[in-house]
């Protein structure tokens, strides 16, 4: 079965090896005029201004691989899920090339209120796979559930699962890439600092990092009700702390050593 343009998106989430993981390639609930139980992925794609056509061809793509074996791995244990809930609705979408291979982590946007890998990561899947490289799409916490550090924790850990399992997954434990966008841009491009990022959580620098339109500062942007709204999003109850700000616009943190 292909997706289609025209494909309802609650049949999206009946896909066949998507049961229990639906939040994979969900969309939250409550998106200003999108109604996800009764909109096809066209009406979808109009509403919020995205290209109805790739998202189903990454969802086609998702559907094959699902279907011929797990492409879904948790990258916190089950103790770790257990003690902190809000953890249970993270993971990995693990597209593999089968041949020994360098990998790529898709980091989608969404104004830490989601994770936009529908739009930002399942698209471009298959390419990078016929390129050469495995990649790995990255479902990280979001408002309300973690502010800042957590989705950047997520990001550690996915990476020292993947690096510690590189020979599971048959892939290059170092010389590694990020792609972020929006959002997942400013996640990317934390993680590429030594106080944000790899060098904090002791895990493997990525070699590169690949930013499409990126947040990067959150100094002197204004303070408008979208500001604001991003700010609690990442910062939660600390939303008025300047110096949070500071620390986390990448501007301030960028050295020499960075990717």
């Amino acid at each position: 079965m292909k997706i289609e343009r025209s494909t309802y998106f609650k049949d999206v989430l009946k896909m066949p090896g998507l049961s229990g993981r639906e939040y994979m390639v969900g969309l939250p609930d409550g998106m200003p005029g999108i109604d996800l139980e009764k909109m096809t992925l066209k009406e979808i794609g109009d509403a919020a201004g995205w290209d109805a056509d790739s998202m189903a061809d990454g969802l086609t793509y998702i559907m094959e691989k699902a279907s011929a074996e797990n492409i879904f791995y948790d990258y916190w244990d089950e103790e770790e899920r257990r003690q902190h809930p809000e953890k249970r609705e993270t993971g990995l979408a693990v597209f593999l090339t089968g041949e020994k291979s360098k990998f790529i982590i898709l980091v989608a946007g969404g104004g830490y209120r989601m994770v936009c890998s529908l739009v930002e990561s399942y698209p471009y899947v298959k390419r990078l796979n016929e390129m050469g490289y495995s990649v790995f799409v990255l479902k990280y916490r979001t408002y309300p559930y973690a502010a800042m550090p957590g989705p950047i924790e997520d990001l550690a850990r996915a990476v020292s699962y993947i690096t510690s399992h590189a020979g599971q997954f048959n892939v290059e434990a170092t010389n590694y890439a990020l792609c972020g966008a929006s959002a997942g841009g400013h996640l990317a491009a934390a993680f590429g600092t030594k106080s944000l990022g790899y060098q904090k959580y002791g895990v493997e620098k990525p070699s590169c990092l690949f930013l499409a339109y990126p947040f990067i500062s959150y100094m002197d942007i204004g303070r408008t009700d979208t500001v604001n709204r991003m700010l609690e999003r990442a910062f939660g109850e600390r939303m008025h702390d300047e110096d949070l700000w500071r620390q986390y616009s990448i501007e301030e943190q960028v050295d020499e050593q960075y990717p």
